[in-house]
């Protein structure tokens, strides 16, 4: 999907543009009109006394870009964009001198927050707000993030468009609106909900014409690969035509990719020697022997792609492959006079080209000559030509992209060929060929190879195929929705856009079944989970109920619907809520199977707790919550300076020397509190009283 992103920008690029202030005649009238709209609307006042615009035009559509913002940093910068039809597309504002100050948890609830964005859109797209609907999140907020983010999208004859969007962002401080993003199609027909077939229909055809396969996946964990097996569509753009019953692409969702290559610097000769080197070490010094020169690599890519003597070699790079470890390319580039180039990698072993990348200068006289048949057969004698030993273990299949010609030519410029590699019934998705065939010239201007080396699992007990048409239309779920295609016109010629009624399959789950247990999986083999607030049905008589369910909110809690308040807390429970309360991005739950090494290891990189304190399954006192409270906050080096601490509680001789400081920060500052003049530090601390305690610590001034 990369080739796809990249064509889709540089193609916006082109078709974009500033218009300069001497072309702006006939603008005036209508830059007035929205200057006084915006100022009208926003409250735009003399306290901005700075103010430039832009004028900008895409595709037919004429938008004013206004800001105002202020010389002396004291009012901040406002922002606004209004198209020539008087339609607000975006509003940023920012104070340059608003702190979030000492303030933790937010001052403005979620719920007030989205009072705040709807009377918004009413005020700023009236004519559009009937026409949207809220995106309901019950996922746990970010307890240090300053905003809240409500998402709309629009309903056309009570059918979802996700491709028309509006983005409001509210400050949950002070209430006010921060950003508003309006993603809106005006030259647009929606078609008729008349003769649609059935959700039924759909599933059956979706089954029938589309389809799960088996597919072979990558996990990546340690550096290492392990190949999983999944049921998922080789195609998740292909979806069901609601009216024919037929398969239908539509690229109004683009995914992205992200091959890392690392660099690996080669050791200076010199260096060997008088080093011996270690069992691992010989191993890969017997790996690497095999690598062949640049100067050999040069020579296999100039013979391959008929690279003459006219194009000069500007670098050359050798690298590790991380899709097979063991392994290494020769990375090429070559420029001609005439500014074209071709970047090419070859395997440093067996010679074998992983990929090329021709740059084509664009022609707008240029007509493709080729149809996809020919072309096709094109790229079969190429890969027959490289790696004829694999053409029969692939198979071409169906991938859409964009659809990119002048609206005057019946044939695409370019044609892609996705060949994907087969073992048994399986597919293996990111294994096998990738070609982009110019249509005009015939040649091939873009190929990937990719073959993973290692033992592949086998499929042998893998749930039925109707299994998984059972966890997918009832896990994830599929539902009529407008889709419009993604179609990149010449900018002289233009025609209404039409939404077309599809059955689609919901896209806020992952379309990968686990082909063995029927479990929902992210990438990377990770399990599918439903993030959403913790739900208890045993605090409703805990004095700490309101701090529960806060913390809940931010997803500072425990899984499942207990939370046993009065049951002591131990090491692993407690820790386990400073660290989501400290930074909630930690990829660490409760439910993990690893759940105690990667708590543990996070713990001590954040200094929290010493090795030598590990014990999970241990209560916490009040002086140990005290002192993992304090190391949190990062002040654990003056809380050792024991002897400038003076405690005023009449058990003080019980606290443990060691954490005096400790205790004296902590209940200074009003987290881990005493009982009137008793701190009790050799209490256990109860469930409840530890989400006292974290509340205490996000709430802290």
């Amino acid at each position: 999907m990369k080739r796809s992103i990249s064509l889709i920008l540089a193609l916006f690029m082109l078709f974009t543009f500033v218009m300069p202030v001497s072309a702006l005649e006939g603008y005036d009238k209508e830059l007035e009109n929205v200057i006084k709209k915006a100022k009208t609307l926003f409250n735009i006042t003399s306290d901005y006394d700075k103010f430039e615009y832009q004028i900008n035009s895409y595709s037919g559509t004429v938008e004013y870009y206004l800001r105002w913002y202020d010389s002396t940093e004291k009012a901040g910068d406002l922002q606004v964009t209004i198209d020539s039809d008087g339609m607000v597309r975006d509003y940023y504002k920012y104070n340059y001198n608003l702190e979030r100050g000492n303030d933790t948890l937010p001052k403005v609830s979620k719920e007030e927050g989205l009072e705040k964005a709807n009377n918004f859109l009413k005020k700023v797209v009236p004519e559009v707000v009937d026409k949207v609907m809220y995106i309901e999140s019950n996922e746990p907020l970010n307890v240090y993030d300053r905003t809240y983010y409500y998402n709309y999208y629009r309903i056309e004859n009570g059918v979802p468009f996700y491709q028309n969007r509006i983005y409001v962002n509210v400050d949950n401080m002070t209430g006010e609106v921060q950003s508003f993003n309006c993603y809106w199609d005006k030259n647009i027909k929606f078609d008729s909900k008349d003769g649609i077939i059935g959700l039924e229909d759909a599933k059956k055809a979706y089954a029938e014409k589309i389809g799960l396969k088996l597919v072979y996946k990558l996990e990546r964990r340690n550096r290492e690969l392990t190949p999983y097996i999944v049921y998922t569509s080789l195609n998740n753009d292909k979806e069901i035509d609601a009216k024919t019953g037929e398969p239908t692409s539509f690229n109004y969702y683009i995914g992205y990719g992200n091959d890392d290559v690392a660099d690996k610097e080669m050791a200076a000769d010199n260096v060997a020697g008088s080093v011996s080197l270690s069992p691992e070490e010989l191993e890969a010094v017997s790996k690497a022997k095999d690598i062949i020169s640049k100067e050999e690599a040069e020579k296999v890519a100039r013979q391959i792609l008929q690279i003459d003597d006219e194009y000069k070699l500007n670098n050359i790079n050798l690298y590790s492959q991380w899709y097979n470890k063991d392994d290494f390319m020769w990375s090429m580039s070559f420029s001609h006079k005439e500014e074209n180039h071709i970047n090419i990698s070859v395997d440093a072993k067996n010679k074998d080209i992983k990929s090329f990348y021709k740059y084509v200068p664009y022609s707008e006289k240029a007509v493709a000559k080729y149809d996809r048949e020919e072309l096709q057969k094109k790229a079969e004698e190429f890969i027959k030509k490289v790696q004829k030993d694999k053409f029969n273990s692939v198979e071409l299949i169906d991938i859409n992209e964009p659809i990119v010609r002048p609206l005057s030519e019946e044939m695409p410029r370019q044609q892609y060929f996705t060949f994907i590699r087969k073992v048994g019934n399986a597919y293996f998705q990111g294994n096998g060929f990738d070609l982009n065939m110019d249509a005009v010239t015939g040649e091939i201007t873009n190929y990937n190879y990719n073959w993973y080396k290692g033992q592949l699992p086998s499929t042998d007990k893998a749930i039925n195929l109707d299994k998984a048409y059972d966890i997918l239309y009832n896990k994830i779920g599929m539902e009529l929705q407008y889709a419009k295609d993604y179609v990149i016109y010449d900018e002289q010629e233009k025609e209404e856009n039409n939404a077309k009624l599809i059955y689609a399959i919901k896209k806020d789950k992952p379309l990968n079944i686990d082909a063995f247990t029927g479990e929902l999986l992210y990438g990377l083999n990770r399990p599918y989970k439903d993030n959403t607030v913790s739900q208890y049905s045993d605090i409703e008589d805990s004095y700490a109920k309101m701090q529960i369910e806060t913390l809940a909110k931010y997803g500072v809690s425990f899984s499942g619907d207990k939370f046993n308040p009065k049951a002591n807390i131990k090491q692993k429970e407690f820790l386990y809520l400073i660290l989501k309360a400290k930074n909630s991005y930690y990829d660490v739950s409760d439910e993990d199977k690893d759940f105690i090494e990667k708590l543990y290891k996070y713990l001590i990189n954040e200094k929290i707790i010493q090795e030598n304190e590990k014990s999970p399954e241990s209560t916490i006192t009040k002086e140990e919550a005290a002192k993992y409270v304090v190391r949190a906050l990062g002040y654990e080096k003056v809380a050792n300076l024991k002897d400038i601490y003076k405690l005023s509680f009449k058990d003080a001789d019980k606290i443990s020397s060691e954490l005096i400081g400790y205790v004296a920060i902590a209940s200074g500052l009003g987290v881990v509190e005493g009982d009137n003049d008793i701190f009790n530090p050799k209490t256990n601390m109860t469930k409840e009283q530890a989400a006292v305690v974290v509340y205490n610590l996000l709430s802290i001034k």
